[in-house]
């Protein structure tokens, strides 16, 4: 008898101080296990009543509500079970089924008392006196019990399915709680087997209520997260050291061991071996976290984190050290930041880059002279087709260590792109002597020939730090531009004239097709006489009237135009102004009267020149003869066999061709042998800028009485004293241009100083 009162009571209370302790904690399958210790309690309740010596009527009391205890116990145990394994069934349809059979079982049990069909109470003397009531089954209570044993065996069918179906990882939450529920068959199987009158089962129930609890509830919750944090913490990436109170290493996972070469059993090498590579005065704090930390002396790198820990009481209770190995990432970080600022070919900086470092020591040290540097390489475009590319990356190689030499730890400097180079230097370390020494040695080998490669320098005093890099740059190469066809000149300084230069060049560029479409560009006749001043033809030349600039010489925009190819546009709208006003003469009976236009070498490249003035010629119908077509020794210098054809063509077609500046530049015997030209025109600066007046005499004798036996005219220009026209009309020269008659007028004065015969 007390086999059976004591464990039912102890399992009584351990079941009250489950059903208590689960009040306090959280958890999804908490309040379903609460209820299934609650129904445990009645069918032991009733046992222990049954049990104890009694009146037959408490008895019959006792074991009704056993059997209904019994049917709730049952029930919430398969509620559990299909909540606790996720049993993908109709949830609620199944436990619906279930309360109406449990409803049935009740309204049977509760009706035994009056048609005692379901069960019996016989007395069985045991030992002692004592009398217990045992229970004589009825065909109702076998259905009572096969409907229980359903039950069972459908919550024992839910976990082994589940069991076999589940990740291996989640197995033991279910094994330990199916294991529990054996507990009952187990018990219940002894009960049977023994044939003992006293039903000991409920002892079974009880205990298997309690294991649920704790497996359920306290212990498989607490094992799998346990679980998952060694498996998390074994396949971190990170090494991770556990330390107790004491700062003994109580753990540490794989990736330490390997880490510190340890194994990983060797808490206390690891341990010694972390603090060797880390400074110990980093964990002096409760926590820190540092990133990319570079320990001294190595060139490794570790994300690190480090925390004391405290439990739930807040009782300090060890460290935790996490270490991240970032050395690959952050080397490929640097490298893929290094190949970003600098060049592959000179390992110079890059563009963007320099200049942002041009400006940020610029603004860190703004009380330091500086000088913004360019370097640039004379036709390095030419030595690349000449020799081949990697003859000239090894020139910028060569050139990257010139720059590296003359330089000190204070000079930055960087590749801007192709042969330019940036050098930002303090003024007072500035050598024009070693710039020119240096890149004076600059040479190319081709086999045993040495190719001198000429270099420009362009300096910028940095006066104004509110400027862009890039703009300082475009200053100090500014001023090569300006020095780049003189060889003899190989470092220029930027200077305020220079700037309002390129100024004044880029106004020019972007103005003139409009001054054009407004007739702000004009042309000017500067007569062509004899020498007596008789009135044979003019030459057409052009002035800018500006709107804000006023009236502009040719001096200040035709090179300009000439060099950005612009000209083309200029030279074909004073053709069309020349015709225009020979057509008007003409139309007025002055056939006898002639225009020179100007042709420049660009007009050959740019447009078909012969198309052109044969268009307009026929256009506003004049006599080609009256077009004369003026071109300098430089228009055929370059690409004569191209140029001459077409020189040809027009003459054939009756256009006078007229060699401008003849003795005045790099003038060809060979060249005039070849020309198919019917004027020569000679400069008389030539004249004047000699002081051998009569050395200079004999040569112009000599040009003129060779024109005048190769059946060609001349046209002496620059007349500027009588003393000139006399002496060329002596030598056989009778064509006239100079101030000494008039300068370039507009078409107005022209006819008015020429009234007579305009009249």
């Amino acid at each position: 008898m007390r086999l059976f009162i004591i464990p039912s009571i102890i399992f009584f209370f351990i079941l009250i101080v489950c059903i208590i302790r689960s009040y306090s904690l959280k958890n999804d399958i908490v309040s379903i296990v609460r209820r299934l210790l609650i129904t445990v309690l009645f069918p032991l309740i009733a046992n222990v009543i049954i049990v104890l010596p009694t009146c037959q009527f408490l008895d019959h009391i006792g074991y009704i509500i056993y059997f209904i205890g019994t049917d709730f116990m049952l029930y919430s145990l398969t509620a559990f079970s299909i909540e606790y394994c996720k049993f993908k069934v109709n949830k609620q349809k199944i436990l619906i089924f279930l309360k109406i059979c449990i409803a049935i079982d009740v309204v049977s049990i509760l009706l035994n008392p009056v048609f005692h069909h379901f069960y019996s109470i016989t007395p069985v003397s045991i030992s002692d006196g004592y009398v217990y009531y045992s229970l004589v089954s009825s065909p109702f209570h076998k259905l009572h019990l096969l409907f229980s044993a359903f039950l069972v065996l459908q919550s024992f069918a839910i976990f082994i399915y589940k069991i076999f179906t589940e990740n291996r990882f989640y197995r033991k939450k279910y094994i330990i709680v199916l294991t529990s529920m054996a507990v009952v068959a187990v018990w219940e199987a002894f009960y049977i087997l023994s044939n003992t009158p006293i039903d000991f089962s409920m002892i079974g129930y009880a205990a298997s209520g309690c294991l649920i609890y704790y497996f359920s509830v306290e212990y498989v919750p607490f094992f799998l997260r346990n679980k998952i944090m060694s498996e998390v913490i074994e396949k971190s990436a990170s090494a991770i050291l556990f330390m107790d109170a004491m700062g003994k290493c109580i753990f540490i996972n794989n990736v330490a061991a390997s880490l510190f070469s340890v194994r990983t059993d060797e808490y206390e090498l690891a341990k010694s071996k972390f603090f060797e590579l880390f400074d110990k005065s980093l964990f002096e704090g409760d926590k820190f976290s540092l990133h990319d930390y570079n320990p001294k002396g190595t060139d490794l790198y570790f994300d690190i984190k480090w925390n004391r820990v405290f439990d739930k009481h807040n009782a300090f209770v060890g460290f935790y050290a996490s270490l991240e190995d970032r050395t690959r990432v952050v080397q490929k970080n640097q490298r893929e930041q290094y190949l970003a600022s600098h060049d592959s070919l000179t390992d110079f900086y890059t563009r963007d880059y320099f200049f942002h470092e041009v400006e940020k020591r610029l603004n860190a040290d703004k009380n330091t002279a500086y000088y913004v540097i360019g370097v640039d390489m004379k036709d390095f475009k030419m030595v690349n087709s000449i020799f081949g590319k990697y003859s000239g990356d090894d020139i910028l190689r060569e050139m990257s260590f010139i720059i590296k030499r003359i330089m000190n730890k204070h000079s930055l400097y960087g590749r801007i792109y192709g042969d330019r180079f940036g050098i930002l230097m303090r003024k007072q370390d500035f050598e024009e002597k070693v710039f020119k020494d240096s890149f004076s040695n600059l040479f190319h080998k081709e086999g045993k020939e040495q190719f001198p490669i000429i270099t420009f320098v362009g300096v910028y005093e940095v006066s104004d730090r509110s400027l862009a890099a890039s703009v300082m740059f475009d200053r100090a190469f500014m001023t090569i531009a300006s020095i780049k066809n003189d060889v003899r000149k190989r470092i220029s300084y930027y200077d305020e004239n220079l700037k309002n230069s390129r100024l004044w060049e880029q106004k020019v560029i972007f103005s003139v097709e409009n001054a054009i479409a407004l007739g702000q560009l004009k042309p000017y006749l500067q007569p062509q006489v004899d020498h007596t001043g008789k009135l044979l033809g003019a030459e057409v030349l052009v002035r800018w009237h500006h709107p804000e600039e006023g009236l502009i010489s040719p001096f200040k925009f035709v090179d300009i135009l000439e060099k950005n190819g612009l000209i083309v546009k200029l030279d074909f709208y004073m053709w069309e102004q020349a015709c225009i006003i020979l057509k008007k003469w003409h139309e007025a009976g002055l056939n006898d009267l002639y225009l020179s236009v100007n042709i420049s070498p660009k007009d050959f490249y740019f447009i078909d020149v012969y198309d052109a003035i044969e268009k307009l010629s026929r256009k506003y119908d004049i006599p080609h003869d009256s077009l004369r077509l003026e071109i300098t020794e430089t228009v055929v210098m370059s690409d004569f066999d191209r140029k001459l054809p077409v020189i040809q063509r027009l003459r054939n077609d009756g256009f006078i061709i007229e060699m401008d500046d003849f003795g005045s530049g790099y003038s060809s015997l060979n060249m005039l042998k070849d020309m198919p030209v019917d004027i020569l025109k000679l400069d008389m600066v030539f004249m004047q800028q000699t002081e051998n007046e009569e050395r200079t005499r004999i040569i112009l004798r000599f040009l003129i009485d060779m024109a005048i036996h190769l059946n060609i005219a001349v046209i002496a220009e620059g007349v500027e004293t009588e003393d000139h026209v006399n002496f060329l009309h002596e030598c056989g020269c009778d064509i006239f241009q100079g101030y000494y008659f008039s300068k370039p007028v507009s078409l107005q004065d022209f006819e008015n100083l020429y009234k007579n015969v305009f009249l």
